[in-house]
């Protein structure tokens, strides 16, 4: 019994188990953190999402079912942390590590509520320059900038990100960068799964892009590429995974465009690795980033892989015609050149693929989850010394 009692109890904190990015590394780090040092406890406001089913069978979970969005920011706000508190005093976590923004104020409010030595660390996943200028975003600027210097430690997953928080008036000491992992031997395990669609049967040039259907992926840019190349004689299909808003803009684009036969949207796949291993080349083409997972799995496949110097992520992860290609955000021209270059040049896209592989394993999960727990036992520590 001893020996349990030693063990940290961390609480992982999140709204959901949609299928983003925050998501995926939680999951992830719940999976491969080291039992013999951690007892890993889920808290969701909401008791769902697509990766769900990826958590564990003994992990505990805890959950806020008949919580709404809409809700939270009203009255229910200050109702919401008694419910918490509460039901926090009854697992007695000794870290309470939350993942975005909203959930990280609740933490360490919450923090502030709770008898005994509850330590907080906050991860911030997205540039807050990004959404600075928009007035619905001012809510959010203020929690980083009045609540985020009273949690214990903030993770960010780009020295970027971890720069726009310390400008923040954040202490630097309290920030610390732990770029997202990717679980090699999960992604390449899944990637062996056979696929039936008939542009992989027939060894079409294939473009694949993954991520949400939001106007912050780009894809309406991509789509204007692959306009450009057909219009060069460049025959490539373009295959995009992932559901989302912007879905019904972006099929009246392929119809305008005269691509109906080139560009395939398949939905959210729970499986894109499949996708991934078969293609010619991986483009990301978004606006903006936190640290693109979707990059690094790309790349950790040996897919040769496109992505834009977008804020944040990319530039962190390829070095420039070494292990990918770099170009500038919102810019079909640009994306087509360097489409065009893998596509025409397959002794390109063998170095490059194998150059990414060898980088991705820079962010191997191994690598990453010990990054967090080393994280999570220097603020045990220093609570120690106090």
């Amino acid at each position: 019994m001893k020996e349990q009692t030693e063990k940290k109890r961390i609480l992982f904190f999140i709204y959901d188990l949609g299928g983003g990015g925050a998501e995926r590394v939680l999951v992830n780090i719940i999976r491969n953190i080291d039992r013999s040092r951690f007892v890993p406890v889920l808290y969701l406001f909401s008791k769902k999402g697509t990766l769900l089913p990826l958590v564990p069978r003994d992990i505990e979970i805890i959950s806020l079912d008949d919580v709404h969005v809409p809700e939270i920011f009203g009255l229910w706000f200050f109702f919401l942390f008694k419910r918490i508190r509460d039901q926090l005093n009854g697992i007695r976590p000794d870290i309470l590590l939350s993942f975005m923004w909203y959930p990280n104020a609740i933490a360490i409010i919450v923090q502030k509520l709770m008898r005994g030595n509850l330590k907080v660390i906050v991860s911030e996943r997205t540039s807050t320059s990004i959404y600075s200028s928009k007035c619905d975003n001012n809510w959010r600027n203020f929690i980083i900038r009045f609540l985020y210097p009273r949690a214990n430690l903030i993770v960010a997953p780009s020295r970027k990100i971890a720069q726009n928080i310390i400008s923040q008036t954040v202490p630097e000491s309290k920030v610390r960068v732990i770029h997202n992992p990717v679980d090699i031997s999960e992604i390449s395990k899944y990637a062996k799964e056979e696929i039936d669609h008939k542009w992989y049967r027939k060894k079409e040039s294939i473009v694949i892009a993954v991520g949400r259907l939001g106007n912050e992926k780009g894809f309406d840019y991509l789509i204007k590429a692959i306009a450009l190349l057909s219009g060069e004689g460049i025959q490539c299909k373009l295959i995009i995974l992932g559901d989302g808003k912007e879905k019904e803009n972006l099929l009246r684009l392929v119809e305008k465009l005269g691509l109906n036969d080139s560009v395939s949207f398949e939905g959210f796949q729970e499986n894109p690795y499949k996708y991934l291993a078969r293609s010619t080349v991986f483009v990301l083409s978004s606006l903006y980033e936190g640290f693109p997972n979707v990059l690094l799995e790309a790349m950790a496949l040996g897919i040769p892989s496109v992505a834009t110097r977008c804020p944040t992520g990319p530039d962190e992860i390829i070095t420039e015609g070494v292990d990918g290609i770099l170009v500038p955000s919102a810019d079909e021209k640009a994306l087509a050149g360097a489409i065009e270059r893998l596509v025409m040049d397959e002794d390109l896209r063998k170095r490059l693929g194998d150059a990414g592989r060898k980088r991705a394993q820079d962010f191997a999960i191994e690598k990453i989850v010990k990054q967090y727990e080393d994280a999570i036992e220097s603020v045990c520590a220093e609570s120690a010394e106090r």
